[in-house]
């Protein structure tokens, strides 16, 4: 149970061209400080038969996902598609999902901002979502977008 591709607090990386199949999550990057990972870019990916998410971000992470593209990719046989997180003070900001295809998925969607971990960061914010394909989704789970009340905003 290994990850496909895990970059760790990168700055101005690139991912292209490429195919993952892999026993847990296929692409999640990572942050275990404060430096974050900002400006990615991921064209062109495909993602075959992974047992939990295509992407994920942020669920036990600390540094801050911002200024990121992600766009052409295509996701086969995941148990979720897209996973976001924003907790424990993390920020998600200026992320932009753009043609991505997904197919035999249980879950499309999992986003959660989770307020608590911070009173001064924004948590999540400038998230486009566009041109998304989801075709035979199974299962009994369904897609998940929550926010918690953080100063009195969600």
């Amino acid at each position: 149970r290994k990850d496909g591709m895990a970059p760790l607090d990168c700055h101005n990386t690139y991912i292209t061209n490429s195919v993952i199949e892999c026993g847990d999550d296929a692409l999640v990057p990572k942050s275990y400080n404060s430096r974050g990972v900002d400006n990615m870019v991921v064209k062109n990916l495909t993602i075959n038969y992974t047992k939990w998410k295509g992407f994920k971000y942020g669920r036990s992470t600390r540094g801050d996902l911002t200024n990121s593209v992600f766009e052409d990719i295509a996701m086969v046989h995941t148990h979720s598609g897209i996973a976001l997180y924003a907790m424990y003070g993390c920020n998600v900001t200026n992320i932009r999902f753009n043609r991505i295809k997904m197919n035999n998925v249980q879950t499309p969607f999992f986003i959660l901002r989770e307020g608590m971990g911070s009173t001064t960061s924004p948590g999540m914010r400038d998230i486009p979502i566009s041109n998304i394909e989801v075709s035979n989704v199974y299962g009994q789970e369904c897609s998940y977008i929550q926010g918690s009340n953080k100063n009195g905003q969600v």
